[in-house]
């Protein structure tokens, strides 16, 4: 193969770094403290390298050996409207700031959902 473990690491946090992803998130939905997916992600643990990208990518809705292929190439996801990663649109104009602080409010429930969930 032309690459090796660290080359997967670089890739896989250049994609979280680049996609702007919660890494606590991921850790939750991969079943992993904190501590381990930081381990993981900083190749503490070279010898599950591989497994670590497979299941990243599935958590991620990527295929499995994306973050493997030998021709990997990375382009960053085109941002959605107003710059919101869950793709929520606007239409109706501008918001009042009483509507900002409720969008901002509404966000931070969705985070602690997505937290405890």
């Amino acid at each position: 193969m032309a690459f090796n473990e660290q080359v997967i690491l670089e890739r896989i946090n250049l994609y979280l770094d680049s996609e702007g992803l919660r890494k606590e998130r991921l850790a939750k939905r991969l079943g992993k403290s904190n501590s381990a997916f930081y381990a993981n992600l900083s190749g503490k643990h070279l010898k599950t390298v591989f497994q670590f990208a497979v299941e990243l990518a599935e958590v991620l809705g990527l295929p499995p050996t994306f973050f493997i292929e030998e021709n990997f190439q990375y382009k960053k996801s085109q941002p959605t409207q107003i710059g919101l990663s869950n793709g929520i649109a606007f239409s109706a104009g501008e918001l009042s700031e009483e509507g900002k602080r409720g969008l901002e409010q509404i966000g931070k429930i969705c985070d602690l959902v997505n937290i405890y969930y």
